[in-house]
């Protein structure tokens, strides 16, 4: 991919980018942070929703968390750790990788950044960029999802049709 397709993509592409890259689905999924989080809630087989708020991301996890006019984010875990803060309670801390434009400021940075494309930066695990963010106490919550099961024994589409899509499992 060329610096410009990082610097230009969303979220949502380079989450369904990865689930293509890791086998989980054979094509790149066509949609939207909406349209994923409507699939994981529909399809938790495929995507497995974790509600505890002790949950710990593993290496290969999606987080996703969205609005009720159908934005939100979504972004790839590549690690967490565990990390005593300065007062000697531990934090969780999650390493991502996601397209974003924003700006925040990411665990162990003083000052707030201004992100635009791919990024990897840490956060901290219930900081407002993951279970504490605004829209989530509100609305729907910011969860982690693991995929689960390879496309050659269940592929997984999104069919569009006009303004409207469903989606479809083909079983094998």
């Amino acid at each position: 991919m060329s610096e410009k397709g990082e610097n230009t993509m969303d979220c949502s592409e380079l989450v369904c980018r990865y689930l293509q890259k890791i086998e989980w689905s054979k094509k790149v999924m066509g949609g939207n942070t909406r349209i994923l989080y409507e699939f994981a809630e529909k399809y938790s087989i495929y995507l497995q929703k974790h509600d505890d708020l002790d949950y710990k991301p593993q290496i290969g996890d999606i987080f996703i968390w969205k609005s009720s006019s159908g934005m939100g984010h979504t972004g790839v875990i590549i690690d967490y750790e565990e990390i005593p803060n300065k007062k000697g309670e531990i934090e969780g801390v999650v390493t991502t990788v996601e397209a974003i434009s924003s700006s925040e400021r990411p665990y162990g940075m003083a000052d707030e950044i201004k992100m635009k494309g791919v990024i990897k930066l840490k956060w901290k695990k219930d900081s407002y960029h993951l279970l504490d963010h605004k829209v989530t106490a509100q609305r729907s919550p910011c969860r982690f999802y693991t995929p689960l099961i390879h496309y050659s024994k269940a592929d997984k589409k999104v069919n569009w049709n006009k303004n409207n899509y469903s989606f479809e499992i083909i079983k094998k």
